[in-house]
């Protein structure tokens, strides 16, 4: 058993959203909230508790800090960049007129 203890982001600090963020569901930020309000916490430290026993969902690492379903802060972000351009680049794809500074906020935000 790894006997280092593992550094934990403070629960307070992160966002409800970030938790939410790999779920089944791409809604309006008040329309996710009531949605999360109704699930029970115990289903969004799932995550949290895979993590604990077994580490980052995407590289394994054991010993980094936690960044949301069940994978490390580094894994993480790489995975909401990930998602993030491939939604921007579909919706080009089909002609949607998007305009670009909000995603361009927020990747830099995951910096």
């Amino acid at each position: 058993m790894n006997s280092k203890k593992l550094i934990c982001r403070n629960p307070n600090t992160s966002s409800d959203l970030d938790e939410i963020f790999l779920q089944p569901w791409f809604l309006s930020r008040p329309l996710s909230e009531k949605v999360r309000r109704l699930i029970p916490s115990s289903q969004f430290q799932k995550m949290r508790h895979c993590f604990d026993d077994y580490g980052c969902l995407r590289c394994g690492k054991r010993d980094c800090l936690y960044g949301g379903n069940g994978m490390c802060e580094r894994c993480h972000v790489v995975v909401r960049r990930r998602i993030a351009s491939s939604l921007f680049k579909r919706f080009r794809r089909i002609g949607a007129r998007l305009d670009r500074r909000p995603l361009t906020r927020y990747l830099k935000s995951l910096d």
